[in-house]
């Protein structure tokens, strides 16, 4: 700790201690704290009131956590027994987090509760942005709001234990790829530096949607260090069917994960309204497995497959000018309209793969008969379909742009 000035003055009321425009690191915590001052009677036969303040409390990672803090609080002497309470203040202006405790000077332990919110979150207004610049890079825009609250105990060693407790609920959250609605989650920490905590905990979705609407979804999320998050998708409802995956340890600073997706039960009809298809109908289910990678930014889809083998189930294509249409047309195509004007599949086989050129790709392979047509001869179909997945995504989403005082607070950051 490095004063800028202090002063002491003894009376008979007592010592009148002072300092100010102090600061010191927590190198534990990779936090420094400036522009300290505070002032406080000892000794004195009646209880006595002091001040401490903090102008600029920061995190000193190159990728900063949180904006800057800053920090008033009140002192009441009780003997040997400080008590404080006051606030913990984004610089911002747009949040504060009340906090209370006590501090024994004779045996140097002490403890303190925070308590914050609710804040609500709203465009234009106040973001989870303005308080954690790094989610400038993955969150658009942000309507909810979060409460939480810690407590943290010390002693002549350090810190002894720091939990605490968030409440989030979201009506609407948007990234680059993805739209959440309808989520929330209570979320128990068994640790606060590094973020450690207490078990799974349960997220419910209502409808998360990344170009096809995934809907009552429950996520468990179990944050174990900074470097490892468990995932395990328990459900989201897709086309009448479910999705779910195992359990995934993912290490948010290597920037890359992979995950199985079990599909189950789709179905196909719900399936073919999504994407309209026009006159093509379908009865039947799907079920399979699909392959998700996520590095440098980009979620990409690969060695999909979906399949169904029930037997029984049609596939009809009736355009309305079916006549019309097949009067100048050649044999194959004649044969194929007339096949699938009430095909009988024994399996369908769909394989996704989101290619280089960024487009999705379903290689699609359907065999069965038209027991209308040659005796019910039998037929397959293996049809390619190519589509630009990316380009769509980007331009109903545009890309998040820093605002220049975030801009200039991370770059300040980095070089301090």
């Amino acid at each position: 700790m490095a004063l800028g000035g202090a002063s002491v003055a003894i009376t008979q009321a007592g010592v009148d201690l002072e300092f100010f425009d102090a600061s010191g690191v927590l190198p534990a915590y990779d936090l420094s704290v400036e522009h300290v001052d505070a002032r406080v009677r000892l000794g004195a036969s009646a209880p006595q009131n002091g001040s401490l303040t903090a102008g600029r409390i920061r995190h000193k990672s190159a990728e900063p956590a949180f904006a800057p803090l800053s920090l008033k609080v009140g002192l009441k002497e009780r003997g040997e027994t400080i008590n404080f309470s006051g606030a913990l203040k984004a610089a911002s202006e747009k949040a504060t987090l009340g906090l209370e405790g006590s501090h024994d000077l004779g045996i140097g332990a002490g403890i303190a509760s925070f308590q914050l919110g609710p804040v609500v979150f709203a465009p234009g207004v106040v973001q989870p942005q303005d308080f954690a610049p790094p989610l400038y890079h993955l969150l658009l825009k942000t309507i909810g709001q979060i409460s939480s609250s810690a407590r943290v105990a010390w002693g002549p060693d350090g810190i002894q234990s720091q939990i605490g407790e968030a409440k989030l609920s979201t009506d609407k959250l948007r990234t680059v790829e993805i739209t959440m609605e309808q989520a929330e989650v209570n979320i128990e920490f068994a640790n606060l530096f590094p973020p450690q905590t207490v078990g799974p905990r349960r997220i419910r979705i209502g409808c998360l949607d990344d170009g096809v609407p995934l809907t009552h979804g429950i996520i468990l999320l179990d944050l174990k260090s900074p470097k490892q998050i468990d995932v395990d998708i328990e459900r989201f409802e897709l086309f009448g069917g479910l999705i779910s995956s195992q359990k995934l340890s993912i290490d948010p600073t290597a920037q890359e994960f992979e995950a199985v997706l079990k599909v189950t039960d789709i179905d196909l009809a719900s399936i073919l309204a999504f994407a309209e298809f026009g006159e093509l109908r379908a009865t039947g289910m799907l079920e399979g497995v699909i392959l998700i990678s996520y590095r440098n930014g980009e979620l990409t889809v690969h060695d999909g497959l979906l399949q169904t083998g029930a037997k029984g189930v049609v596939l009809k294509y009736k355009p309305h000018a079916l006549d019309k249409a097949l009067e100048g047309a050649n044999k194959s195509t004649w044969l194929a309209v007339k096949a699938l004007s009430n095909f009988a599949y024994d399996e369908i086989f769909i394989r996704i793969n989101e290619i280089e050129a960024e487009e999705l790709r379903l290689d699609i392979k359907i065999s069965g008969k038209n027991v209308e047509l040659y005796g019910g001869l039998p037929f397959e179909f293996n049809i390619k379909v190519e589509v630009p997945i990316r380009q769509i995504i980007q331009e109903n989403l545009a890309p998040p742009q820093l605002p220049p005082d975030v801009q200039d607070l991370i770059e300040r950051s980095r070089q301090q």
